[in-house]
């Protein structure tokens, strides 16, 4: 499904228009400045060839490669006297109507030739879809809907059906990324006051290489609330979004969507190719509320604009257009498994674990392979649970200890538990154990609780590699205190569990994440979580006395 939005600006008003193509330009100031191809291209190093095929308009450079630049600063090397820099500056009057001054000669070059450029790709761009107008098996016309004087109105394709998306009277631009941000909170709003049925989705898309404002951070998170609400009320999400290649863009993408979790209903899918509007584009679109559709922006966000429809026909066209390039460019970015794979999920995470690599855990209460195998055994009895379950468990758990003792002797191995988790155990001889069905709070002896923490203790001092550290709840940054469990392998994947608290107990959501840009990011937010923990909550000199502190206490009490 193809969309044309066209904007048809009043005769006369030509200050947004470049009228030289690239090679126009270029033609003219290697000519003011007595510069042949065959100079230009050697100091460039490319072939005169594609010089040629500038000038004569058969080729353009693309956007975000290095050739305006290679160009503008050998230009600007090359001008010898006041009479070539007046043909610089006439032509940059020319060309730059809507730039403004500039303040040196280097800075005109610059704009001139990425003014040329944009207009020599949107000529491009607007003779393939004429030449798109011959009849044939893929060929599809478009024509500008109405007339000048008609009402506006959005050119569709429909699949091979041509027709008009009338616009509504509360249709408008939007400029600035706050309001636009802000715009986009009042959507999720209304939604979020509304029901959801089964068939009620959100479609959002989202360029991780886009620039956000610091100071707008707290308009972000925001959003990031009202979503959570919406999807409690029903709503399902489908994210759709660019990675960036920067890691700490990908980190700060991943603190977003982690929250989101609990709900079960956000659905966030990864763009695989680049090079289309989907990849460049940032949308929101709610059926039978309304859709903001965020340009792509140039050098500076807070000069970037948006379109806003509240007409459901353009809405529902929006949405149909994004369920398009979900299935045609995105693959999920999270694998999950669903209510009863549980066993599925088990084996994935042994799968992950035994490998090369450091390790990563973040969980409430202490990993079921800090126990000896006598109170694992102990435990799983407790379940009661049909033979055939308490063997698989067992033989599962052996897998995942002799893969976990295995590589801690030559890789890192981190585990981050919460505070509270102490106080659960010692105090109130619970230990949280995750199971298939959830989180569980088992009941231990006083004895297996000091058997349990002397092996913690040997553990760590076995293996130099090996460190834990605690955290109190209100400085968790990686999840919520009770729910939240996450173990990241290096270069294998994420494994997270949420259990999401309901009146028929506690059910899972369970995942993994074996996309390597995110599986590092998650690495990068569990070193910065580790980062922020007081020396005195994570260093071994200060750990194991204060475990024997415990071991003491429950001694004492017996």
């Amino acid at each position: 499904m193809n969309i044309f939005i066209i904007i048809i600006c009043p005769k006369g008003d030509d200050s947004l228009i470049t009228d030289m193509t690239f090679g126009e330009c270029l033609k003219y100031m290697l000519s003011a400045l007595d510069i042949s191809i065959n100079r230009l291209s050697k100091a460039i190093n490319v072939d005169s060839s594609l010089v040629n095929r500038w000038i004569n308009g058969k080729r353009i450079p693309a956007y975000h490669t290095p050739y305006i630049e290679s160009i503008t600063e050998y230009i600007y090397r090359n001008i010898q006297n006041s009479f070539q820099s007046r043909h610089v500056e006439e032509l940059y009057a020319a060309v730059c109507k809507s730039r403004g001054p500039a303040e040196d000669i280097k800075e005109k070059i610059i704009g001139i030739l990425l003014e040329a450029q944009g207009y020599s790709i949107e000529c491009k761009k607007i003779e393939q879809a004429k030449n798109r107008k011959t009849p044939g098996e893929n060929g599809r016309v478009i024509r500008q809907a109405g007339g000048v004087n008609s009402s506006p109105s959005i050119a569709v394709d429909d699949g091979g059906k041509k027709r008009a998306a009338a616009l509504s009277r509360e249709d408008k631009i939007i400029l600035g990324t706050e309001n636009i941000l802000a715009a986009i909170a009042g959507l999720l709003e209304a939604a979020a006051c509304q029901a959801g049925g089964s068939s009620n989705t959100i479609y959002i898309s989202y360029n991780g290489d886009a620039d956000v404002p610091e100071r707008l951070y707290n308009i972000l998170a925001r959003c990031g609330n009202i979503l959570s609400k919406a999807m409690d009320c029903g709503w399902k999400v489908l994210f759709m979004v660019k990675l960036s290649s920067d890691p700490a863009r990908t980190a700060s993408f991943l603190k977003f969507a982690l929250p989101l979790l609990k709900a079960g209903r956000f659905f966030p899918f990864y763009i695989k190719k680049y090079g289309n509007y989907a990849a460049n584009g940032e949308n929101i679109i709610i059926p039978g509320i309304g859709a903001i559709s965020r340009l792509p922006s140039g050098r500076d966000p807070e000069n970037s604009c948006a379109f806003f429809f509240k007409s459901s026909a353009v809405v529902d066209v929006l949405a149909r257009c994004f369920n398009e390039w979900l299935s045609e460019y995105t693959k999920p970015l999270f694998n999950y498994f669903r209510v009863g794979e549980g066993p599925d999920f088990g084996c994935r995470l042994a799968e992950a674990e035994d490998n090369t690599g450091n390790r990563f855990l973040f969980k409430y209460g202490f990993s079921v392979l800090t126990l000896t195998d006598h109170l694992f055994e102990k435990l799983l009895k407790k379940n009661n649970l049909p033979e055939n379950e308490f063997l698989a468990a067992s033989e599962l758990h052996k897998k995942r200890l002799n893969a976990f003792l295995t590589y801690m002797r030559g890789y890192e191995f981190k585990n981050i538990y919460s505070a509270d988790s102490i106080k659960d155990l010692v105090m109130r001889r619970q230990f949280r154990y995750y199971s298939y069905a959830g989180a569980e709070l088992m009941h231990m002896e006083a004895r297996d609780i000091i058997e349990h923490l002397e092996n913690i203790i040997r553990l760590l001092e076995t293996y130099d590699n090996y460190n834990i550290a605690f955290i109190s709840g209100g400085s968790n940054r990686i999840g919520e205190k009770h729910d939240f469990y996450c173990m990241v392998k290096e270069r294998q994947a994420a494994m997270i569990e949420v259990s999401k608290k309901t009146s028929g107990g506690m059910p899972k959501v369970t995942l993994s994440i074996e996309e390597p840009t995110l599986v590092k990011a998650s690495r990068d937010i569990f070193d910065e979580a580790w980062e922020e923990i007081a020396p005195v909550n994570k260093d071994k000199k200060e750990i194991i006395p204060w475990l024997r502190s415990q071991i003491n206490m429950l001694e004492n009490s017996q």
